[in-house]
């Protein structure tokens, strides 16, 4: 029987990770759980060296750009008067984000920013700003700030990073970087699609580069055929492994399906893999239906609309469906 990911039907409510598993920052069981795998990483490292077995460690990376904050909150202590001025700014920069309006955008959320800049998506949110207006440095700052603030974390935060470098330091412990190594492909210099899929899963073309180097790691410690033997006359493109592998378009269309419901309420992340769904089939109904209904869940009514009349073009008893799933849709079709 196939897995069953995300909702059973395309305009379900949207699922997600429930709050209780919000994980505060500086919290003595954030800190505890930062302990327990500096502990343990140490233990792999002492093992190793004490049975002569050198040890390789990647230093994890994630998607900066494309994966929104899971759960966002204010760390800082705000009295109420200053919540509700931010909350003011951080909306108007929203409407302004929305309708396009980058400098608009930009000082609001400048203004919240000042008030607190430990709401995870008031960062993610300014990084958009930025690197839309070329500013990368400042972008991928406010991503990482982002990440490291995101109080669900599935991604590695700052403080997970500086054990790996600091074992490298004190242990002499070989940690390749898997962000330098990955960042000359990723645009504009920040990590995210096309070479990590959703959160922190690879590419075939970021695990390429990712081998690659691990394999001229092991050759310069002469564990492996030297270089000068190595058949480079037999390296492949990205496109023959991915189709050795079997990672044809269809598998890649179903997946990017799966994944839209998936992400649940992250509605930037549905709409993109609804979007990678349709560059594969333009016209498939079931991918129009969840780009619509991600735009729908977003509150871009107008975006949603324009697909669900596309949809009655190409399959008016698709459209149907809908309508009998959501009658609040017909009725705003309707008008």
């Amino acid at each position: 029987m196939e897995d069953q990911v995300g909702t059973l039907n395309i305009e379900d409510p949207p699922t997600g990770i429930g709050l209780d598993n919000k994980v505060v920052r500086d919290s003595p069981y954030y800190k505890g759980n930062i302990e327990h795998f500096r502990q343990n990483l140490e233990k792999i490292v002492k093992l190793a060296q004490s049975k002569k077995i050198p040890a390789i460690f990647f230093k994890p990376a994630g998607n900066l750009k494309d994966f929104t904050p899971t759960c966002s909150m204010h760390r800082k202590t705000l009295s109420k008067e200053q919540e509700n001025q931010w909350g003011q700014f951080f909306e108007a920069g929203q409407k302004a984000q929305t309708a396009g309006d980058f400098s608009g955008a930009l000082q609001s959320y400048e203004k919240a920013f000042s008030l607190d800049p430990t709401y995870a998506d008031l960062s993610f949110r300014l990084a958009q700003i930025h690197r839309k207006t070329g500013e990368l440095e400042k972008a991928r700052q406010l991503f990482r700030q982002a990440k490291d603030d995101d109080c669900i974390i599935v991604r590695a935060p700052k403080d997970i990073e500086e054990i790996f470098d600091k074992l490298q330091k004190e242990k002499r412990v070989t940690v390749l970087d898997a962000e330098k190594l990955l960042i000359a492909e990723a645009p504009g210099g920040i990590l995210g699609d096309p070479i990590v899929e959703d959160n922190v899963h690879f590419s075939i073309k970021g695990h390429a580069i990712l081998g690659r180097a691990l394999a001229q790691e092991i050759e310069e410690r002469g564990w492996i055929a030297p270089k000068t033997e190595w058949q480079f006359n037999r390296e492949r493109s990205y496109d023959e492994i991915a189709a050795q592998l079997g990672v044809t378009n269809e598998l890649l269309f179903s997946g990017f399906l799966k994944c839209v419901s998936y992400f649940g309420s992250k509605f930037d992340s549905r709409i993109l893999y609804a979007q990678k769904a349709l560059a594969i089939h333009p016209n498939d109904p079931a991918a129009l239906r969840h780009l619509a209904w991600s735009y729908w869940l977003q509150g871009d009514k107008t975006r949603a609309l324009e697909i669900y009349h596309r949809l009655n073009q190409i399959a008016p008893a698709e459209l149907k469906k809908v309508f009998q799933a959501r009658p609040e849709i017909q009725k705003t079709f309707s008008k």
